[in-house]
């Protein structure tokens, strides 16, 4: 079978009725197998198609271009069987605690906090998160008071943009990784603590701005290389998902 031209190809966001009207990166990957047209390939990990819908559909469409690469290695990671499909889930939760928040809690200089998540065990069982809540806990607590000590001086208008960029960036990067059945309480103190190291850094970088668009545009300069690191991490996650079940 002759493989479709990627390089051709242009990522859009959303689903479609018809490859004529446009692909997102599932829909791609059905294509590049030889599948009839849809956004659920059955040849696709479920977890793997969880974090590449949100990923392809957070991503502005140059940076979506990118994910053009991981289609060939796509097909066939549902083969794996459960066992792998658990692994995953875990993989993108363990992403989520140890990686996520620690890069937000680090550019609002929180290092400890940062230095604790990123030294708990790889997060692979129950028993394992259960174990790590308390660090994980007590990010989260730290966190929440991040954006407590600039609120003098900032105009209302001017802090919603910030916090608004930096709910973006925080989410943009996190692209739905973990799977709500593994440790939702671990990955949802995990992420509340990056929105808020986030908030906090974007609010430090705009504090001088006259007005909310001056504040956005202050607030995405300052958060861009860490979105732009994780992204990277992202991908990464990705390739070593799709080697579960393969490296045996």
């Amino acid at each position: 079978m002759k493989r479709p031209d990627l390089a051709a190809l242009t990522l859009s966001r959303g689903a479609h009725r018809k490859r004529e009207n446009g692909m997102c990166v599932m829909e791609a990957a059905a294509w590049y197998a030889g599948q009839p047209h849809t956004d659920a390939p059955p040849c696709v990990s479920g977890v793997i198609r969880t974090i590449l819908i949100a990923w392809n559909d957070a991503l502005p469409e140059a940076e979506r271009q990118r994910l053009k690469g991981l289609i060939p290695i796509l097909p066939g990671t549902a083969d794996a069987g459960p066992a792998a499909e658990d692994r995953r889930s875990w993989m993108a939760a363990d992403w989520l605690v140890r990686t996520h928040a620690p890069a937000w809690l680090r550019l609002a200089r929180f290092d400890d906090h940062a230095a604790a998540l990123e030294g708990l065990p790889e997060l692979t069982t129950d028993e394992l998160a259960h174990a790590a809540m308390p660090i994980i806990k007590t990010a989260r607590a730290a966190g929440g008071d991040l954006t407590a000590h600039d609120e003098s001086g900032h105009y209302s208008a001017v802090r919603a943009e910030s916090d608004s960029a930096a709910d973006y960036a925080a989410r943009s990067s996190a692209y739905s990784v973990a799977s709500p059945a593994t440790c939702p309480v671990a990955c949802d103190a995990a992420y509340r603590s990056a929105r808020s190291g986030a908030r906090s850094a974007a609010r430090e970088s705009s504090h001088s701005a006259a007005d909310y668009l001056t504040a956005s545009s202050a607030a995405l300069d300052a958060l861009a290389p860490t979105v732009a690191a994780l992204q990277d991490s992202t991908y990464a996650l990705v390739e070593r998902m799709c080697a579960v079940g393969r490296d045996q």
